[in-house]
Order: structure tokens, then sequence, then C-alpha cells
């Protein structure tokens, strides 16, 4: 989570509430897809969303395949930054203090 900027702890803040506010049978049909409780996704923390989502990434490795691949390029604008692979995926940074941050929100 230290890892992530502002933006992106607020929307992943905001993808647990989305979870609680779920139906149960939402919850249960979700619960399969990520091999997890419903009862979990009822009460989801910030850092249990990232773990699903890390959870999510073993099965189609997109993030931890990009980072085992050179850079291509970076572009970068003021404070943000997109930082491209060169199978062409890329990915968003903000500068935060002296820090740069992963950036989930692509706005």
């Amino acid at each position: 989570m230290k890892l992530l900027s502002i933006e992106s702890v607020k929307k992943i803040n905001e993808l647990c509430a989305h979870f609680s506010r779920m139906t149960d049978g939402q919850r249960e049909s979700l619960s399969g897809t990520f091999g997890v409780e419903k009862e979990k996704l009822k009460n989801l923390s910030p850092v249990d969303s990232a773990a699903l989502i890390l959870r999510l990434e073993k099965k189609k490795p997109a993030l931890s395949m990009a980072v085992n691949l050179d850079i291509a390029g970076i572009d970068r604008k003021g404070e943000k930054a997109v930082v491209t692979v060169e199978n062409g995926m890329y990915y968003c940074f903000v500068k935060e203090g002296p820090y740069w941050k992963f950036d989930i929100d692509f706005e």
C-alpha cells in the first residue's frame, strides 16, 4: 500500500465500500472468482483488497511479467510519468513528495 499513490488508495477504499454494499448474491458470485468467502468480501480492508488483486494477478500475470521486461520508454510530464515496457504495456506513476508512486487512477 505504501507504493500506491494517494488517489490509488482512494480507489481501493471505494472498491472496499462497493463490496460492502453488494447483496449476498453478488458477493457469493464474486467469492468464487476471488477464492474468498463471501463474508470476507463484506468486510474487506484496503490491504485485503490489494491482496485480492495480486491473487488475480497470479492467474494472469500482467504486472509481474511487466516488471521483468526492459523499459522501452518513459514519458514524464511534471509530476506524472508513464513507463512503457518492451511488450507495449504501460504503467503510470505520480510523484508525491520525494517518491514516485504507482498510480492505478489513469485519469
